[in-house]
């Protein structure tokens, strides 16, 4: 049965297969690369491939999901059905496929023709296979089928060459026979090709191309291997393989790796140069040797061996050579070394070896005689000559006065260090006729060096004789006397000795000249040695006795001692006293004299007489007419001295004489103690017998207050009171009489204030006035002064009298200069007292109306606090009104009212669980102390919303990194408010914010900001229902140029920064300013210091009190004003920072000291009070009757 007018798409054009007009394309193939720009124009024969993953458009163009279709034409009375592989249709055409989703078939009909495409997207390697298009006709004609095969074509997804990655060097040994390299491409279908190239060309031979399929996979695998033969270091060295793939699915320009050749080949033997083996050298010289291999790949290394050990592994490469230079000084020990060189790459089993053999000369450093140097005539002496290590051995020879010696044996042996040792002996026989007799040893081998030995023929010295003492001489005892002892002749010379009776004494080394022998003896003798006998013997081997000389010395001596008696055993003042002087042993007799206070005195000489060691004692007796108490506790000094030597000795005797009780000269007159304070006073007075009473009397009656109490001498304040004020008798008494000292008493106490105007009220623009009076001892200028904190006191006139009365006068008052002014009363006694005086500046209350106190704001069930700042003095009483009635305490509402600070009070309106009747408008009414109103404010209730803007913001001030800026808040809406700062450079558009939480206030430092450099700063306000409508205008400022500039100076930018040469000259002008500064208060200081040194010896300002020297002079009052040299008629404080001479007089802390001497005993105590103090002159106590 025909079936006509049945075509196929010419898109499908089928050549080879035709049913009558009924085409299909039996195997279709789609190559990724085909562009289609003409829909009728394309025509495909037999087989055609697509490539995976890519898809076909209808229009025939073959892009990424794209489709591919199959179209079949038909009339319209035929029945199609359309098959695919794995699928059959049931009843009649279904266009749907099912389990192939991205199938689907597209029909069209147009007139008699009815058109059915197969589209398939995104096309995989599943898809390869076989599609068949199936034509059922009607009325029982065959049916109609047509097959096409589609073919996926997938390009290889890698190419490697088998052990190398792509762009590495393959080494090679130049001696491999076959060099094979093996390239794969693999996954891909079909099969790839493969191509070699060397250096860029195609290779063609020695190739072999296999095609692997891989099982379970339509894909395949291809191997391709290259043989590679010949000289491979002269054809194959450095040349590049590629291993390219080809095939038809490749997108990128070449698909390839590629490997370099490496050729390895050995180097040439070394060579070495700068030195012939075995070729002697002399030690100390400089020997080079140079190992050179030519060629090699790589280059070899170059190494040099010394004994079989590694010396050098530095080399150089270059000029197609490795080359190890080696260069060191020739030593002994290098005799016989053998210095290898060895050259080695990875093309070498084993390294190349060159070597040498060092010869070293060197001379023997020295030659050494051994052997017998004494000996009597007749007497034979074996001498033996030994030479160091040298090379070549040396020859030894014997010389004596000038002569050779012939006779001698020598022996030549090898060393352990690599050279000779030669010894020659040679035999010696002694005569009589010279004493001694000179032989040398000589060694010549480069230089020569010599050893010598004398040998001696024994004969006794000549007698000593001794040098340096006359029989008429002396020698101090102590001091040295050098004596000398001579000899001479012997062979050998005479060993001298020095002898002290017995005794050997130590001398000085004897010292040798030709046959003369000296020996020097330092002598120093004691009192013992006078009249001894001092001898110097000399002797040698041939002597059997020493020979010897003696002399017998005189020594001076002083007298080691004195003995002082006195008679009577106890004097008494006004009794004559004797004292006896002796002294001890002196050569010749010594002289006597007394001393007592550095003062000379002249006793009676009694004679001499014999003593030990040949010496004489000497008596002298000094008589005093009438002792008295100034001889108590005196030393009385006995010298006793040898004239002739100038030295003696001194002792002395401390006198005890009764005498009744005195008190010193300085004994202090005036005493000064703060009120309430205690202390404890020395006022021991001068007596013997030391047992002394005391009684103490004020205004010539027994002192009977407990604060004031003498007991054994010492005088107790005890909490001192004013009443203890007053002039004091002090009576000392022992068994030789009674003795008065009178003083007075002078109680201070600090500044006390008495009155005070406690309160002040006045107006705005009044004038106010206070008064402070205080008690106080002493009362000093400007002892009361008034003070505020953080007051401008320049608006106050403070006046003081001395009566101890002060004023103080406020004038043009303003509201703000109520509150507490401070009075003090310091008179530097103890701790200043203090009273305020309180100033109330009368006005009316007014409210702070600033618009964050104008609004409240809560939701319903919420709790709203109104507030209401005001000022006002002295007092500011709230009300609370809404729709013209007054709120009272109680249900919703809550009323408080407290003060702040200053003249600052606050009202608060709390309403609790706020309903919407709440909402609406609160006026705050604030009244004075009468009650009257004197200002209202209106506040409006409602539910939350955004917050307002802040506004006035301002720059506060800037350093060198950052800048601080202040704003005011606007009503936050009821809910916290968060604030925005947002900075930027001026000139660039990029920004930074910083949110702040509404309790971190409303002042904020930018930190970490760059120095010199203008920015723009906003700020700007937000809370949970969102950011505020508006905000401030931003403002502009500028850092600083460095730190030194300041932390605190004000930066606001203007349009144009600071000409430089205006900042230069501040700079300059500021450091000058500084130096002058530095300048005057160093001036300052040293006057200072200069003035308080000239006032040193008058004024001290310590606590101590001394006994002896009150002066009214040096009183230890602290420097008053006027003391100081200054005016104080207007006290100023910034003068106490040049006023410290008071500053801690009374912090002493009571503990004592003592002055001893041979005289008296002197105490100075450290208490709370002043006193004066004067340097005792001469003896510190020297004693005073001052009872009249």
């Amino acid at each position: 049965m025909a079936i006509n007018n049945v075509h196929m798409t010419p898109f499908l054009t089928v050549n080879n297969l035709a049913i009558n007009n009924v085409h299909m394309t039996p195997f279709l193939t789609v190559n990724y690369l085909t562009i289609l720009t003409e829909w009728f124009n394309f025509i495909v024969d037999l087989k055609s491939e697509i490539l995976a993953d890519r898809l076909v458009k209808t229009v025939g163009k073959f892009q990424n999901r794209d489709s591919l279709q199959f179209i079949q034409y038909d009339n319209k009375d035929t029945l199609h059905h359309l098959s695919i592989p794995g699928y059959t249709s049931g009843q009649g055409f279904d266009p749907s496929i099912p389990a192939f989703t991205r199938y689907s078939v597209i029909t069209n009909t147009d007139g008699d023709i009815n058109e059915f495409n197969l589209h398939i997207v995104n096309t995989q390697l599943s898809d390869d296979g076989s599609f068949e298009c199936q034509v059922l006709p009607s009325d029982g004609n065959p049916p109609l089928r047509a097959s096409a095969t589609l073919t996926i074509l997938v390009p290889p997804d890698i190419v490697e060459i088998d052990g190398y990655s792509n762009g590495t060097k393959v080494d090679v040994n130049e001696s491999t026979p076959l060099l094979q390299l093996t390239c794969h491409a693999k996954n891909a279908r079909p099969g790839a090709g493969i191509e070699w190239y060397k250096n860029g060309r195609l290779v063609t031979t020695n190739i072999v191309n296999i095609t692997e399929p891989i099982t379970g996979d339509k894909r395949e695998n291809t191997k391709s291997v290259i043989s590679i033969r010949g000289d491979l270091r002269n054809e194959q060295q450095g040349a590049v393989y590629t291993c390219r793939a080809t095939h038809e699915a490749i997108t990128i320009s070449t698909l390839q790796t590629m490997v370099t050749l490496n050729i390895l080949y050995p180097p040439a033997i070394p060579i070495i140069t700068g030195y012939q083996s075995k070729s002697p050298v002399r030690a100390k010289d400089t020997v080079r040797m140079i190992c050179e291999s030519v060629g090699g790949n790589p280059a070899p290394q170059v190494v040099w061996f010394k004994n079989d050990k590694k010396l050098d592994y530095s080399f150089s490469i270059g000029h197609g050579k490795s080359t190890n230079e080696l260069t060191f000084t020739a030593d002994p020990l290098d005799n016989d070394a053998v210095y290898r060189c060895e050259s080695s790459n990875q093309a070498t089993q084993l390294p190349l070896t060159t070597q040498v053999t060092l010869v070293v000369h060197f001379p023997p450093k020295s030659v050494t005689i051994t052997g017998q140097k004494l000996g009597k005539a007749g007497e034979q002496i074996q001498l033996k000559c030994t030479s160091s290590n040298t090379n070549p051995p040396t020859n030894l020879a014997w010389l004596s006065k000038g002569l050779t010696v012939a006779g001698a044996n020598e022996q030549v042996e090898a060393s352990d260090q690599g050279g000779y040792i030669t010894t020659s002996t040679l035999t010696v026989t002694l005569t009589n006729q010279e004493p001694t007799v000179l032989f040398m040893c000589q060694a010549a081998n480069y230089s020569t060096v010599v050893s010598t030995i004398e040998l001696s023929v024994l004969y006794p010295p000549g007698r000593p004789a001794i040098e340096g003492y006359n029989p008429n001489d002396f020698i101090a005892a102590g001091s040295a006397k050098s004596l000398k002892c001579v000899s001479s002749g012997g062979n050998p010379t005479a060993t001298l000795k020095w002898f002290k009776g017995n005794e050997e004494l130590t001398s000085e080394p004897q010292v040798n000249v030709g046959n003369v022998v000296t020996s020097d003896l330092i002598y120093v003798p004691k009192p013992s040695d006078n009249q001894a006998e001092i001898k110097c013997t000399a002797s040698n081997e041939a002597t059997s006795v020493p020979l010897e000389r003696k002399l017998t010395i005189t020594v001076y001596f002083p007298p080691m001692s004195v003995n002082i008696t006195f008679s009577p055993p106890e004097p008494k003042s006004g009794q004559v006293l004797r004292l006896t002087c002796t002294s001890g042993p002196s050569n010749p007799a010594a002289s006597i004299i007394w001393v007592k206070s550095g003062t000379r005195m002249r006793g009676t000489n009694q004679g001499n007489t014999p003593s030990d060691h040949g010496g004489y004692t000497t008596t002298n007796i000094l008589e005093i007419a009438s002792p008295s108490y100034d001889d108590h506790g005196a030393a009385f000094f006995c010298e006793a001295k040898n004239l002739v030597l100038d030295k003696g000795w001194s002792d002395a005797v401390t006198l005890n004489v009764k005498f009744k009780p005195v008190f010193n000269a300085y004994a202090t007159h005036h005493i000064e103690i703060v009120e309430g304070q205690s202390a404890t006073l020395n006022m021991t007075a001068l007596g013997n017998p030391i047992d002394l009473t005391y009684s103490l009397y004020k205004d010539g009656v027994e002192a009977s207050s407990s604060a004031v109490d003498i007991s054994n001498g010492i005088l107790e304040l005890s909490s001192i009171a004013k009443s203890d004020s007053g002039s004091y008798s002090l009576k000392s008494e022992n068994t030789q009489g009674a003795t008065y000292h009178n003083f007075t008493i002078n109680v201070t106490y600090p500044a006390s204030i008495t009155t005070i105007t406690e309160e002040v009220s006045k107006g705005v623009g009044g004038i106010a006035y206070f008064e402070c009076e205080a008690e106080a001892n002493p009362l000093v200028p400007n002892m009361i002064t008034w003070s505020r904190q953080g007051f401008d006191m320049t608006k106050t006139k403070q006046t003081y009298d001395s009566s101890g009365k002060s004023y103080l006068t406020v004038t043009e008052l303003a509201k703000e200069d109520s509150g507490m002014f401070t009075c003090t009363a310091d008179n530097r006694i103890g701790s200043p007292s203090t009273k305020e005086a309180k100033l109330i500046v009368v006005f009316d209350p007014k409210i702070d109306k600033s618009p964050q106190y104008a609004k409240a704001a809560g939701d319903q069930g919420d709790t709203i606090e109104l507030m209401c700042k005001a000022e006002g003095s002295p007092e500011v009483h709230f009300k609370w009104k809404k729709d013209n009635e007054e709120i009272s305490n109680g249900g919703q509402f809550q009323v408080y009212s407290k003060f702040l600070e200053g003249n600052l009070y606050q009202g608060e309106l709390k309403i609790v669980n706020v309903v919407k009747a709440n909402y609406g408008s609160y006026i705050c009414e604030v009244a004075n102390k009468n009650m009257t109103v004197t200002d209202m404010f209106t506040i409006n209730v409602d539910g939350t919303s955004i917050p307002d803007a802040p506004y006035d913001l301002k720059f506060i001030n800037s350093t060198h990194d950052s800048i601080t800026v202040a704003w005011k808040p606007g009503f936050n809406g009821g809910l916290t408010q968060t604030f925005i700062v947002i900075i930027r450079k001026s000139n660039m558009n990029t920004k930074t914010t910083i949110e702040l939480k509404e309790e971190d206030g409303t002042i904020y430092s930018i930190k970490g900001l760059e120095r010199a450099t203008e920015y723009t700063i906003a700020v700007k306000a937000k809370n949970d229902h969102g950011p505020a409508s508006s905000s401030p205008v931003p403002i502009k400022a500028k850092t600083l140029l460095s730190a030194q500039e300041g932390d605190n100076q004000l930066a606001q930018s203007d349009d144009d920064d600071m000409p430089v040469i205006i900042i230069l000259v501040v700079c300059i002008v500021g450091i000058f300013l500084l130096a002058l500064n530095i300048g005057l208060i160093l001036f300052f200081v040293r006057k200072r210091k200069k003035r308080l040194e000239s006032n040193s010896d008058t004024t001290s300002h310590t606590n101590t009190i001394e006994l002896y020297g009150p002066n009214k002079e040096a009183s230890m009052y602290p420097m008053t004003p006027s003391d100081d040299g200054r005016s104080y008629g207007t006290y100023e404080k910034n003068m106490d920072g040049f006023s410290d001479d008071y500053s801690n007089y009374e912090q002493n802390d009571g503990k004592s000291t003592s002055t001893n001497s041979s005289h008296c005993n002197c105490y100075q105590i450290k208490v709370g009070v002043r006193s004066s103090v004067r340097g005792i002159k001469g003896n510190c106590c020297l004693p005073h009757d001052s009872s009249g």
